[in-house]
């Protein structure tokens, strides 16, 4: 199986209008770059990957491009 998913994340150097900016749209739930990697290593997929995307919309917000994969038996 394959999970994608694009999601906010709070970096070390990020601007403070970015940090309020996403803590208004989904302020409990974004995770840190760190944290994003923990929850993965702690699902069932045996390889995964992060990437750190900015500048996917006008306002100046983080993403995190998440994939895991899992093989099949």
């Amino acid at each position: 199986g394959r999970f994608v998913a694009l999601e906010p994340t709070y970096l070390r150097h990020q601007s403070t209008v970015s940090r309020w900016i996403m803590s208004k749209d989904r302020g409990q739930a974004v995770r840190s770059e760190k944290g994003w990697k923990l929850l993965l290593q702690h699902s069932p997929f045996s390889k995964y990957e992060t990437h750190v995307l900015t500048g996917l919309i006008r306002l100046p917000y983080t993403h995190m491009l998440l994939e895991g994969t899992k093989e099949s038996t």
